[in-house]
């Protein structure tokens, strides 16, 4: 299950279902939801332009993985 968590990516998902499958495989994977391991595989897979313009935050969400995903979705709702 690590295998499939680390290649997930977002692709042409919408911003919901990347998170919720992302949540699922993490789940799976048993790994904990708070870990930084956690939010760098979402930010590796999530959309490019949706990272760096989450980047560009004033202030930037915290590192975490709840922040991180509420940022994405508050981003794509632009």
């Amino acid at each position: 299950m690590y295998g499939k968590l680390a290649n997930y990516t977002m692709g042409n998902k919408t911003i919901d279902k990347y998170i919720a499958q992302f949540e699922h495989l993490l789940q799976k994977a048993g790994w904990d939801h708070t870990s930084r391991g956690s939010l760098f595989q979402f930010k590796k897979g999530l959309d490019r332009k949706i990272h760096l313009k989450v980047l560009q935050w004033e202030p930037m969400p915290a590192e975490n993985l709840d922040e991180w995903e509420e940022a994405a979705q508050k981003e794509v709702e632009q």
